[in-house]
């Protein structure tokens, strides 16, 4: 089962301190955790980190992670070092504190599987950009590879050929769209509150179906689709009868 886990806001612990520890530092920390990385020796890329207050280190020798983890209470454990066993019994050991666990050598025994995506939009400074630079309110589009953890060699390999199609499919009026739907939906839940929610839903596809909004999308428009977008929930409050407002 392929989930898109938030993690923003939860924290993690990284077991490790070398290149493998960075790259999944820098992975938690783009998806916006909180990164308590211990391990020994601590290399360039993990102090370079921690010197900018961008993630907090220790460098300890870890036999054990149950100590860390029970000081930290983490969401996420992952487990990077180079020794296999020492993965392994990382694993165990945040299982039972009730975390998420990852080892970055056995994705097959871990909990979930880091994904090849695609990313397309994510706002400023993403690494994909918008196609066409739209103001969408950092809208994107995620399109996963996964072989189960089997092989993560051919999950990058097949992402790569499949990458251009993605892009190309995914228009900055798309983008611009959902960044569209993230405004109104909790506004259709609030000005639709006493109505059935197949009412609430309805309301919300009739908007987005709306040629004229569409083409101001395709336009770079979004200001006056936005516009458009409010007069249609009114049209549709008024026929809904008093109190929806």
């Amino acid at each position: 089962m392929i989930v898109d886990l938030r993690v923003a806001g939860r924290s993690a612990v990284v077991v490790g301190a070398g290149a493998e520890a960075l790259k999944r530092a820098e992975a938690l920390l783009a998806g916006g955790c909180s990164v308590h990385v211990a391990g020994e020796p601590v290399k360039d890329g993990i102090a370079r980190l921690a010197e900018s207050g961008a993630i907090t280190a220790e460098a300890v020798r870890v036999d054990s992670a149950a100590a860390v983890i029970a000081a930290r209470s983490p969401f996420i454990v992952v487990a990077a070092t180079d020794d296999a066993a020492l993965n392994l019994r990382v694993l165990s050991e945040a299982r039972a504190a009730g975390c998420l666990a990852y080892a970055a050598d056995s994705p097959g025994e871990s909990d979930f599987a880091n994904l090849s995506a695609i990313e397309v939009g994510g706002g400023p400074g993403a690494a994909a950009a918008a196609p066409g630079g739209g103001r969408n309110g950092g809208a994107r589009v995620s399109v996963a590879v996964s072989t189960g953890g089997a092989s993560p060699a051919m999950a990058r390999e097949l992402r790569a050929r499949i990458e251009p199609a993605v892009r190309a499919a995914v228009s900055a009026a798309d983008l611009e769209m959902i960044g569209l739907h993230a405004r109104l939906r909790p506004l259709v839940a609030c000005r639709l509150a006493g109505r059935p929610h197949r009412e609430r839903r309805a309301a919300l596809h009739a908007i987005s179906a709306d040629p004229a909004l569409k083409q101001l999308l395709e336009r770079g428009r979004p200001d006056e689709a936005w516009r458009r977008a409010g007069a249609m929930l009114d049209a549709i409050c008024n026929e809904a009868g008093p109190g929806q407002r």
